[in-house]
């Protein structure tokens, strides 16, 4: 199997010290801090009492990976203490990757790109899962900016759109939306 694509975050003064792997295609190598700052499942579960703690010789003070549950539904839990089964490939999961990625990218205030409404819906999905709908809300003003195909379809999907602005709280999408339904 290749190795994953390493996507290395960066922080003024401090080095990564969690690595998250997802379907052993993508490497986060990202800040505990920050994670634990924007994601209140982070904040929860990283230093929970039933956690493995790393040893002091380890490169990564967190490791995670993915969980697939029964549904194929997935998220990321901490690897120590886990038993390691080979998850499949994720040829089919490309969009909840790149979400997932999107969501840490928005805690880092780096840009991305929407795609689709499905690739916000998505995003959105994901944020209730980690719980840093707010950091996702606020983020969205300069994804929009750098998503011109997306902004150009708001009007096909308006009333999708409109239920995913309410879940974020975002201004602009909820009013963008019923600009677009008054015609």
């Amino acid at each position: 199997m290749p190795s994953p694509q390493v996507v290395t975050f960066s922080l003024p003064g401090q080095k990564p010290d969690t690595r998250i792997t997802i379907f052993q295609l993508k490497e986060l190598r990202v800040h505990s801090s920050i994670l634990k700052l924007y994601s209140a499942y982070f904040r929860k579960f990283m230093d929970s009492p039933d956690k493995e703690w790393a040893p002091p010789s380890a490169m990564w003070k967190y490791d995670w990976a993915e969980k697939v549950d029964e549904d194929g539904s997935w998220y990321v839990v901490n690897k120590r203490g886990q038993e390691s089964k080979e998850q499949q490939g994720a040829t089919s999961r490309d969009l909840d990757i790149v979400a997932f990625e999107n969501i840490i990218m928005s805690m880092y205030q780096k840009p991305y790109e929407i795609k689709s409404t499905a690739h916000l819906k998505e995003i959105t999905t994901s944020a209730e899962i980690y719980r840093c709908l707010p950091v996702v809300s606020n983020s969205l003003y300069s994804a929009f900016f750098h998503s011109p195909g997306f902004i150009a379809d708001i009007k096909e999907n308006r009333e999708i759109l409109l239920e995913l602005s309410c879940k974020l709280r975002n201004r602009e999408l909820f009013n963008d939306c019923l600009h677009e339904d008054r015609g």
